[in-house]
């Protein structure tokens, strides 16, 4: 057979014996991700870019849209691809329109602006077949963005790629719901953290509608505001609206530039000394240096504040804490509310509880929070725990999870593997096990069990915490493959064994050391004891305030041995607290006592950061969160001193936002003084 290859018959047969050496992807798995990895980064700029048109400006399109649209799939990862393809080019004709006008303008007598333009507008529709053409492109367009609208949302409707949660009980699966929460029907859910609303309404492609007027939705049905430049007003030949039109659009549009601040966007990169973080609808559009500001756009100054992103915590117990009370009876809506609204008035963005809050209550609150039914507060994120029977949580949290029924109880690998599948039914993605027996006083959790436990949640994507305090227990769940490691050990030195296990698997890891620390509080300082009853105040004073005891002594020599071991082993640290437990260590300043704790123990301000911010996300998939920059929500904190000169300017919280809106932070305070009265 001859070719008409320029290379040399050795040359290809060298090729030949490459390539069937070369395999590629081999499993099913892989090659999902090879190919959806292709489609996402396979929009080349170069692809759709005239000449002089900024390829900066389609890469901060095309990031925003690919975060709200977030696809799953190769097919709405194409689906994708089009909607942002046919935004760019109506974006594109917007611009053509303008030029052309003002060339016309410019053709007219000298006189007022606004006769100048109605006659350019009115010479222009009698004359000129420039808008016929614009009209026709405009119409083709609309139809490419609303046809790929309506595609991905049938895409995210087919059984397969969308499970809906069964309602048949499990073996060993406790009561998930509670009478005063589970007031709604149980929704769908498409991912733990992003639940749906079905029924969402098809969009009619024909006619076309106006641009402004398409309703987007993200995966947790939240309406997405079209880019609020474009739209379609030739189809009802409104010539001589047009620029009033669009001064309504742009006007109409939530624009806000944050200016004059010192910007710390990631962690652990260099800071912007002064810069602007520019906002619309709950989002960031751009952040950074010269950043191109509408004309439209809302200032807020900040000049001598320092901005970064609000924080994550990623294990904690909400929803019993009462703070003069303790138990199931205040496991209600209204109290967990509350206590995210405390995490939030703290800096944190999110938080998770962990393996106590009770699932069906769980999803039917994060459905309602994104729904928007509850005022602004931190971002509900929860998982399940399992242990044996009558094992697990300690004796104090344990008798709200009892009531609750908020701990799958399980005995033999088939129950665990059995409660893990039905989690994932339940696009839940992580569970917490608990594995120890309190020295002795608890059932222990089998290695039968723990490892059916982590290997079927890694068969369904799914994260495994693993709660272990001794050295043997914490050594026998990473040797497992468990994916976070919670608690330090605080007892005995970690041995060389264990750390050469850890720089093989590299776990994540949540010390939570604080709950065992003397309280805060007994500091007399405003930060810590302002959002608390008197009461409470006066009681922990009076009962945890004491000298440290020898044993106290003896852990925290432990600790500063054991801390800075885990972390130069490859432990990848991230911010939980174990708040929730016990009223001395509460929602929000727990969070700022626990990263001073690691600045305590050797790591840098920069660090402890990286830990509450960047790291957190990676670990939750939080792919919004965590950093400043295009597409993610506008979640971020305002300081009145840069913390990673000193880690207690983080203390020095002068304003939070949560979705691009400031939490009214003097209002809850208000709230929480007048409650404690």
């Amino acid at each position: 057979m001859t070719t008409n290859s320029p290379h040399s018959e050795a040359q290809q047969a060298a090729s030949r014996a490459n390539g069937a050496k070369s395999r590629g992807p081999i499993t099913a798995e892989g090659k999902r991700n090879s190919s959806l990895n292709a489609l996402t980064h396979g929009l080349s700029a170069s692809a759709v870019l005239l000449d002089g048109e900024a390829p900066e400006a389609f890469e901060s399109l095309k990031s925003s849209l690919r975060a709200e649209l977030d696809p799953r799939t190769e097919c709405e990862a194409h689906t994708v691809n089009l909607v942002i393809t046919a935004v760019w080019q109506l974006h594109r004709l917007m611009e053509i329109e303008t030029a052309a006008t003002n060339a016309q303008i410019r053709l007219q007598p000298d006189g007022f602006a606004a006769n100048r333009a109605a006659a350019a507008f009115t010479q222009m529709a009698d004359t000129s077949r420039v808008l016929d053409l614009l009209n026709r492109y405009q119409s083709r367009y609309d139809r490419q963005f609303h046809r790929a609208l309506n595609r991905l949302e049938r895409l995210r409707k087919v059984p397969p790629l969308v499970p809906l949660p069964t309602d048949e009980k499990l073996p060993n699966e406790p009561d998930i719901s509670l009478k005063q929460m589970d007031t709604e029907p149980r929704l769908p859910v498409l991912s733990d953290h992003q639940p749906v609303v079905p029924d969402i309404p098809a969009v009619d492609p024909t006619p076309p509608l106006p641009l402004t007027n398409a309703p987007l939705r993200h995966r947790d049905n939240r309406a997405v505001a079209p880019p609020s430049s474009t739209f379609s007003l030739y189809s009802f030949g409104m010539w001589k609206l047009l620029p009033l039109a669009m001064a309504v659009s742009l006007a109409g549009a939530q624009v806000t530039v944050y200016d004059g601040a010192r910007l710390l966007l990631k962690s652990g990169e260099p800071a912007i000394p002064r810069g602007s973080i520019l906002v619309r609808d709950g989002r960031i559009v751009a952040a950074g240096q010269n950043v191109k500001v509408p004309r439209n756009a809302q200032h807020v100054n900040l000049t001598g504040k320092t901005v970064m992103p609000a924080m994550i915590n990623v294990h904690l117990h909400i929803g019993y804490e009462g703070f003069t009370s303790w138990g199931a009876q205040n496991y209600t809506p209204e109290n967990v509310l509350d206590h995210l609204q405390r995490q939030a008035f703290y800096g944190i963005g999110a938080t998770q509880s962990v393996g106590s809050s009770p699932t069906g209550a769980s999803l039917l609150f994060q459905t309602n929070q994104r729904a928007g039914k509850f005022a602004s507060a931190s971002r509900f994120l929860f998982m399940p725990g399992m242990a044996p029977p009558h094992g697990g949580p300690d004796e104090t949290l344990m008798k709200g999870t009892e009531v609750t029924h908020a701990v799958y109880e399980v005995t033999t690998a088939e129950e665990a593997r059995a409660a893990v599948r039905g989690m994932a039914a339940k696009k839940i993605s992580n569970v917490k096990i608990w594995v120890d027996d309190r020295r002795g006083t608890y059932p222990r959790m089998t290695p039968e069990v723990y490892n059916a436990v982590i290997d079927e949640a890694h068969r369904h994507h799914m994260l495994v915490q693993a709660h272990a305090i001794a050295l043997a227990d914490q050594k026998a769940v990473v040797r497992a493959g468990a994916d976070v490691l919670v608690h330090t050990v605080a007892a005995e030195k970690l041995d060389d064994e264990y750390l050469a296990l850890l720089r093989e698997k590299k776990p994540w890891w949540t010390p939570v050391m604080g709950l065992g620390d003397r309280s805060e509080i007994c500091n007399e300082e405003e930060f810590f004891t302002q959002t608390l009853p008197r009461t409470t105040i006066a009681d922990i004073r009076a009962r945890f305030c004491a000298a440290p005891s020898p044993a106290a002594v003896n852990r925290e020599a432990m600790l500063a041995w054991n801390f800075p071991r885990m972390i130069e082993a490859g432990a990848r640290l991230v911010l939980g607290t174990d708040a929730g437990i016990f009223n001395r260590y509460s929602f929000g300043w727990a969070d700022h006592h626990e990263l001073a704790r690691y600045v305590q123990f050797g790591l840098t301000p920069t660090q402890a950061i990286t830990a509450a911010t960047r790291a957190p996300a990676e670990l939750l998939g939080l792919r919004d969160m965590g950093t400043l920059e295009a597409g993610k929500s506008a979640d971020f904190i305002v300081l009145d001193a840069d913390p990673t000169e000193d880690l207690r300017n983080l203390r020095k919280i002068a304003a939070v936002y949560l979705g691009g809106k400031k939490l009214d932070r003097e209002a809850l305070l208000a709230k929480w003084k007048k409650a404690g009265e």
